[in-house]
């Protein structure tokens, strides 16, 4: 018998239910009666598929039989999707496994690269999803059963039949009840079985990093600092440029919480932007904009009521104004300004939740045809809210895919916001005076058409991309860097020509650093650029780091992390400048690691100075399928600025590496640093950070550094 009469049946029922609450009960127990008496049985899983967060493939005809089972087909990408995760949170808090109710996953996926087993595992990492998850590259369950949009949820008897559709987003009283009836009525029935299902959650193998998934980036008016939206970690970190943490905001649990850095508490927080001493903060899965103050060491919410709204439309002041999934935030002049004006008194905001970009007044400004609104009020600027790639000369009626990033450029003496519009893999543009929504580059010229995306370089609808997350304006060559995400490459577009190209990466997800061909990324998630617009720095999301794009060296880099409290060990020798050389023996364990200075050992030929670094691991040994790294930066003390040489692979370590100092006479300092992935015997996996900061003295231009690793014992 074909599903597809199933969803307008269940569709139907749900009026019925609106329009009579207080007969739930009698309804849901009629409605269960008339689907069981259809005999509509689900169809298994075919043994090809995939599973994640199970130790074994599930079956309704064994482990998931006698168990009330929920299916929620879903693609990863998709905000809806997002947005029913607490519906499932909240099922599964109310039910559990011995209970009889079982919360199935079925991912089929919209994107090329959404079909890939390891992209789902960082997805179901990335949001936290404890429920098994099985993957239907192929949509082959989808189509059996005659699902049509994402997401949808199916209710299954413990007798493996089809029971209830439920469409969309905004269902939990509903499958709540639901579930709570179906589930009484079953017990009743003898139908409910206690016994356990093979969960194995996949977050228990996931490797402690200092970011996780890093999602937004903004660097700091100065240049000097950049700040990262932590966003596995549900928190927002602040970096000098050669990669120290000196603010960490948030307590790394998910919540609602003002105050000072060490209690504030955020939830997925993505788009960042500076304001002065102030950074505003996209609060994503609170539903919320946050305000950092670096000056009192304070958070508090500016707008948003931290539960999703639906409106489509906005004007109310601060936190009266509910909105949702906001993705980026950027701070300019307000629409219907001219080009000539540099106020920054409007806050940009790419809802993706409603697919829409609105706006938050920092300051009373100006407002399309020559109108105005008052500080804190925030309301839409362009999109009617429909989810579509659709342009049009009135903003309110133009309709974008789930914004997901912008930059603000000035081209052809005009202000215009480039957007990454995501779902519709294309970059769209809008005009501040006007509100004027045109196309750029990807996409296709029906609007209703989300299907449009591949890898294509090329020139307008030619060009082709697939799910950009980010774009960032370089003011210094006039161009718009992309951030193709699911083709895991930077790419690059002339806003005159609207030609696209690819920049870096070779389109295969990965982590690799050197020269623009060979770099490889996976599901890059940001870029920005810093004051000098010559670095690009990027959010490589699934690699958990942030890499460093040298346009003028062409090359990729990664930057190395570090806080002063997760460092195992410092040493710093600001009293002994290395004429000759100097030994260091870094002892690694359990607990607290350690560095230890040898004696000096024998001076090298001419000026060449050799710094050797023993790594002693002892009972340890490396973390498999991850790769611990070193990097040697060197200061130039009348500037203080750090000048990045070399970085690498510990176990791609040459026996020597040979680093020609920054050309001045006299001592300088050379920072050598080890981020080390380890393990127990009994296969516990530890982070182990160190830092070596050593003046050298030097005596001419052509001295250089010798940077002896050595081979650790017992590695």
């Amino acid at each position: 018998m074909a599903f597809d009469w199933v969803s307008p049946h269940s569709m139907a029922f749900l009026a019925e239910l609106q329009e009579n609450p207080d007969d739930i009960k009698q309804l849901t127990l009629q409605f269960i009666a008339q689907m069981e008496s259809k005999n509509l049985v689900v169809p298994d899983f075919e043994e090809t598929f995939k599973w994640l967060n199970t130790s074994e493939k599930l079956s309704f005809k064994t482990n998931l039989s006698k168990k009330l089972c929920i299916m929620d087909f879903f693609t990863y990408c998709c905000i809806n999707c997002m947005h029913v995760l607490p519906d499932l949170y909240a099922l599964e808090k109310q039910f559990s496994i011995q209970d009889g109710v079982v919360v199935l996953g079925v991912h089929s996926a919209k994107f090329n690269n959404e079909k890939l087993h390891t992209n789902i595992l960082s997805a179901v990492l990335r949001y936290d999803i404890c429920h098994a998850v099985v993957n239907d590259p192929n949509a082959i369950i989808w189509n059996q059963m005659s699902i049509q949009c994402w997401p949808t949820f199916v209710i299954i008897s413990p007798e493996g039949k089809v029971l209830l559709y439920l469409v969309g987003e905004g269902h939990r009283d509903v499958l709540l009840k639901f579930v709570d009836i179906a589930l009484e009525y079953y017990k009743g029935k003898d139908c409910i079985s206690n016994h356990d299902i093979p969960i194995k959650l996949a977050r228990h193998s996931l490797i402690s990093e200092v970011l996780q998934f890093p999602g937004k980036l903004a660097v700091s008016p100065t240049g000097n600092e950049i700040t990262i939206a932590d966003t596995g970690h549900h928190r927002i970190i602040v970096v000098t440029k050669n990669g120290i943490i000196t603010h960490t905001i948030g307590t790394g649990q998910p919540g609602l919480r003002n105050g000072s850095f060490d209690i504030v508490q955020f939830n997925s927080p993505q788009g960042l932007v500076w304001n002065k001493q102030c950074i505003y903060v996209a609060d994503t899965e609170n539903h919320a904009l946050r305000k950092i103050n670096l000056e009192t060491y304070e958070v508090s919410m500016i707008s948003g009521t931290g539960v999703q709204g639906n409106d489509k439309d906005g004007g109310k002041d601060a936190c009266k104004q509910e909105i949702s999934s906001p993705w980026d935030v950027l701070i300019g002049p307000a629409p219907g300004t001219d080009v000539t004006c540099t106020d920054e008194n409007c806050l940009y905001i790419a809802m993706a939740g409603t697919h829409q970009i609105w706006c938050y007044f920092l300051e009373d400004g100006p407002w399309l045809k020559k109108s105005s609104q008052k500080q804190h009020v925030c309301l839409r600027f362009a999109g009617s809210g429909n989810e579509e790639n659709r342009n049009n000369s009135y903003p309110h009626k133009a309709a974008f895919a789930q914004p997901s990033g912008f930059t603000l450029a000035t081209v052809k003496e005009q202000k215009v916001l480039y957007i990454a519009d995501s779902e519709s893999s294309s970059v769209r543009k809008v005009d501040v005076k006007t509100g004027v929504v045109t196309a750029c580059v990807g996409g296709e010229l029906d609007p209703t058409n989300l299907f449009a995306y591949g890898d294509v370089d090329g020139k307008g609808v030619v060009a082709k991309l697939q799910h950009p997350l980010a774009v960032a304006y370089n003011p210094k060559d006039g161009l718009v860097y992309v951030a193709d995400s699911y083709n895991h490459k930077l790419k690059v577009i002339d806003p005159v020509s609207l030609i696209c190209t690819t920049l870096a990466g070779t389109g295969h997800a990965g982590y690799k650093d050197g020269s623009f061909a060979s770099a490889e990324f996976n599901e890059p998630g940001d870029i920005c650029f810093n004051s000098s617009s010559s670095t690009l720095y990027v959010a490589d999301t699934n690699n958990h780091k942030i890499r460093i794009v040298d346009l003028e060296k062409k090359t990729v880099s990664t930057l190395l992390i570090l806080a002063g409290d997760e460092i195992d060990s410092m040493m710093i020798n600001d009293e002994k400048p290395a004429q000759g050389g100097s030994t260091y023996k870094v002892l690694v364990n359990s607990n607290r690691s350690q560095v230890n200075e040898c004696e000096s050992v024998k001076r090298n030929l001419l000026n060449d100075v050799e710094i050797s670094i023993e790594l002693e691991l002892g009972s340890l040994h490396y973390t498999d399928d991850v790769d611990s790294k070193w990097q040697v930066t060197f200061m130039d003390p009348n500037t203080s600025n750090w000048i990045s040489y070399v970085n690498g692979d510990i176990k791609k370590l040459h026996s020597v590496v040979t680093c020609v100092a920054p050309n001045r006479k006299g001592d300088i300092l050379c920072k050598v640093e080890l981020l080390l992935y380890v393990c127990n015997p009994d296969n516990t996996c530890l982070m182990k950070s160190f830092i070596i900061i050593q003046p050298v003295a030097h005596g001419n231009d052509e001295s250089s550094e010798k940077i002896l690793l050595k081979q650790e014992i017992g590695a």
